[in-house]
Order: structure tokens, then C-alpha cells, then sequence
């Protein structure tokens, strides 16, 4: 946290080289569920409302809104991201809109949903 807002930091493995990456035109909440793609030069990251993939410069390589991609659910600053092995499909935890009946559970359900950014 740094100025009032959530930043990425960079650094080398021993500790050095430490620098923001600074949120250049997203929103301050973009850096919900940083995750690295698989080709070590670019992370996923989320806004709450839309998926980034962005490279080190922080340039947006790909954009996908939420809305499109979900179907009744949404996600929250606490889900995360998970890119499989061979880097063509991106696991999203999401928050279910739909009502339930589980009890003792308070606030929407958990559930998984799949993106596959290379479509």
C-alpha cells in the first residue's frame, strides 16, 4: 500500500532491484489476485470488474470484462487465480449470485470458473 493505493512490487530474488509497478490508467483495485502467466513476462491481475493480463511495464496485453464472462457471479478482492501447466486456461474463484440454502453459510457461495485467455 503505498499513496492510498495497492500497488505490485518487482524485485530480485536476493531482495534487491525493489520497485513499484505503478498502476498506470486502471484502477487503483487492479491488482486483486495477481497471478503470472506462464510465460514469466506478464501477470494476471483483476479490478473487480474486469481480468488483466499486463506486462512488467504495466501495458495491457489483454482485457476481458467480467460481465461477459460470468455468468451470475462475481468476484471479490479476496478471489484468486490459477493458471494451469501448460498456460490455456485460467481457474477463477468467484462469488455465486444465486440464492442457497446452506446452512450456517453467510454470503454467496464459492464456486470455480474457467477462462481460457488464448479465445
Amino acid at each position: 500500500m503505498a499513496e492510498k493505493e495497492w500497488h505490485l512490487v518487482c524485485r530480485e530474488c536476493d531482495g534487491s532491484g525493489f520497485r513499484f509497478v505503478k498502476n498506470a490508467g486502471l484502477k487503483s483495485e487492479a491488482f486483486g489476485a495477481p497471478e503470472w502467466a506462464r510465460d514469466g513476462k506478464s501477470i494476471f491481475c483483476h479490478d473487480l470488474d474486469n481480468i488483466y493480463q499486463i506486462d512488467l511495464g504495466w501495458n495491457v496485453l489483454k482485457k476481458w470484462e467480467l460481465a461477459k464472462i460470468l455468468t451470475d457471479a462475481s468476484m471479490n478482492g479476496g478471489d484468486r487465480f490459477s493458471v494451469s501447466p501448460d498456460g490455456k486456461a485460467l481457474l477463477m474463484d468467484v462469488d455465486c449470485g444465486s440464492e442457497h440454502e446452506r446452512k450456517n453459510w453467510d454470503g454467496p457461495q464459492p464456486a470455480i470458473e474457467k477462462l481460457e485467455p488464448q479465445r
